[in-house]
Order: structure tokens, then sequence, then C-alpha cells
């Protein structure tokens, strides 16, 4: 049997890192069976984390929604690209002064994180997704960037979002914006695919990479980021990309399964 499809092969991990949209979730709505599995294999022994590229919302909310899909979930067991990004901040420089261009939600994770929130003259500036970018908004990141000469973070450039309407426009746009009047890139990108976001969850789960596998429904972003830093890919079809994608983006998941639901603690 290929290994990539074996079901009892991928079940053979002691940690498992979860997307969410795509995987657990599309939408509104829970992918059938996925709840169960997550959580036979808490029971199996197995450790379980959710990571996602979401810049909007604060982990609490993430964690309301597994709970109301039935999937066992602590706080400390969800990770996203606004509280990574607060977290390394805190990692590498301890307490920083750091204007948001984003949410309230994303506020508040880098309040948690212990960051004090400014209008100007930040160490950081930190962009994440936000509905209600605007020109103002642009104008109060430039200037802490272009005059004060803060640091640029990324919570993800990610240029489309999948939403319930179809793909929107993600942070990469915003992202793009600042960078072309600035003239500077982000000095830090924290989310996926790149090392940090993923560096950080291995941290959470207390786990070596080669232990662990990340559940994922994107290739370029989830699987391929998290075979670079050496967790193995379980490529799920539930979500963005489908097999025919494998060829044509050369990205090669360790694992391909119809569902996060046919995973077995085995």
């Amino acid at each position: 049997m290929d290994n990539r499809r074996s079901i009892t092969d991928a079940g053979r991990y002691e940690g498992y890192i979860f997307d969410l949209d795509g995987v657990v979730w599309l939408g509104t709505d829970p992918v059938p069976g996925v709840a169960d599995a997550i959580n036979a294999l808490r029971r199996a022994g197995r450790r379980v984390r959710f990571l996602t590229n979401n810049a909007s919302q604060h982990r609490q909310t993430q964690r309301e929604k597994l709970l109301s899909m039935g999937v066992e979930a602590e706080l400390s067991e969800v990770l996203t690209s606004a509280s990574t990004a607060a977290m390394a901040l805190s990692r590498k420089f301890g307490s920083c002064k750091v204007h948001v261009m984003g949410t309230e939600d994303l506020k508040r994770e880098i309040r948690d994180a212990g960051h004090t929130l400014v209008e100007r003259n930040a160490d950081w500036v930190v962009v994440g997704y936000d509905r209600e970018f605007s020109y103002q908004k642009l104008c109060q990141a430039f200037q802490n960037i272009y005059f004060d000469q803060a640091k640029f973070l990324a919570c993800n450039e990610n240029p489309l979002l999948p939403t319930e309407e179809g793909f929107m426009p993600g942070i990469g746009p915003s992202v793009a914006a600042l960078a072309c009047c600035t003239g500077k890139s982000p000095d830090w990108v924290t989310g996926k695919p790149h090392e940090t976001i993923f560096s950080l969850t291995l941290e959470s789960i207390g786990l070596p990479a080669a232990s662990c596998a990340m559940v994922a429904d994107v290739l370029d972003l989830d699987i391929h980021g998290a075979q670079q830093v050496g967790i193995d890919g379980i490529f799920v079809l539930t979500g963005v990309h489908n097999e025919q994608d494998i060829e044509r983006m050369r990205i090669v998941p360790k694992h391909i399964l119809p569902s996060a639901a046919n995973l077995c603690a085995c």
C-alpha cells in the first residue's frame, strides 16, 4: 500500500497539529467525523494542537468554535498567527511598544503578551487582517515606520482569504500597501509558512518535530511550511487544494487522507 494513503501509518504520531478551516470545519459547518477522530486521538494519549493563520480573531473565539463542534480544546492548545506574533515579540525582545494595524482581537493578543499599544513612536508595527482596513489606518502605520523607525511585522502574507462567499483579499494586500509607501519589506513574518509559528507550536506541544504531523488542506502554507522544520504533512482533501495540486505545486505530503475524520490512533 502507498504509505501516503495508509490510515494506519498516519495514526502513528505522538502529536497532531490541526489547521482549522478546511480541516476541522468549512466556514460555519463542521467537517463530519473530525471531532470524533480528534477526541479519539486524545483518549489514545496523543497530544493535539490547533494552528491557524487567522490573525483577526482571539484564540478564545477559535476555542469556542471548536467546543461548539464537539472538539475538546484548552485555550493553551490553540495557536493563531496573531497570538504567535505577540508571543514571538515577547520571547525575542521582551515588552515592546506596538502599533497594530488590525482588529481589536489582535490588539488583545498583543496586550495579553505584555506589550503596550501605542499610536506613535512604536518599536514595532504589527499588521493583521482587518475588514475595516482604511487609508487612515495605513497612514498611522506608515508614520510609525517611516518617521519613527518602527520595525515591521506581518502576521502572515496570505494574498487571499477563503470565506463562505469564496476567496477575498487577505492580509497580503495590506502588507503590500504598507511596504509600498514605506519602501520597506516586513522585518519579520511570523505566520505560516514561516518557521516562527511552527517552532512556537512545537514548543507548546512539547515534542520533537519528527514525532509530530501537521494535518492540513493547504499545501504551500501548511504542509510545505511544516515539512521545512521536520514535521510530517498529512494532507486532507476537504479544503483548498486537491491531489492534482501536488504535482502542479511540487509539494509532496507524507500522507494523503480523504479527511481528518480518517485518522485513527494506531
